[in-house]
């Protein structure tokens, strides 16, 4: 059974009852608020597994973004963006996934962390190790709404953003462009395994 803690409102999601008949659980929690609630607290003690997906950090700001003025008439442009980026929040990606007792590089090592380029596959992996007996030739992927441009043509987008307007991201985004390039070679010695049956 897959539950979405989507409707469960972060702030009560501590006084969230498990139910045993659930599996799987979604929604964007952030670590210290999975790690807080009871059913999740002892992560090592029991067979509980943690699957997220890293972005690349500037295609991440680009559609924060975009999402965060969603549905305004007068879609902001470039200039504002720009603006938006001296203020964007540092490093969100290693923060969202960092709590007191577990660093992200740990959850790298002893978990599921994708990059999106590799999303079918950490899918397959994941769903293979926590339920080892299900056809994972039966998992469909779908990306809805990956390409914001595409569900809204005036929203911004990678070509259109400044020099300027990258540095800031990359500035205010260190950490977050560490962890995902070692999320991504982890990603290429796998697959370079693989390839050599090794």
């Amino acid at each position: 059974m897959l539950k979405n803690v989507r409707s469960v409102p972060a702030e009560d999601f501590h006084e969230w009852t498990v139910d045993p008949k659930i599996t799987f659980i979604s929604g964007h929690l952030r670590m210290r608020q999975l790690i807080a609630h009871p059913h999740f607290r002892d992560m090592h003690k029991e067979r509980r597994y943690i699957f997220s997906v890293l972005r690349d950090p500037i295609d991440r700001a680009i559609s924060l973004f975009n999402y965060l003025h969603r549905g305004q008439p007068d879609f902001p442009g470039g200039d504002h963006f720009l603006k938006w980026t001296k203020w964007l929040p540092e490093d969100g990606l290693y923060n969202f996934l960092a709590s007191d007792s577990l660093d992200p590089y740990e959850l790298a090592e002893t978990q599921f962390l994708y990059t999106l380029e590799n999303l079918e596959r950490g899918v397959r992996e994941a769903v293979s190790v926590v339920r080892p007996k299900f056809d994972i030739s039966k998992i469909e992927v779908r990306r809805d709404n990956i390409a914001d441009h595409t569900v809204n043509p005036r929203a911004i987008r990678r070509d259109q953003i400044s020099e300027e307007g990258l540095d800031n991201i990359r500035q205010r985004s260190q950490k977050d462009f560490a962890l995902y390039e070692f999320v991504r070679r982890r990603e290429l010695e796998r697959l370079s395994k693989d390839k050599s049956g090794g």
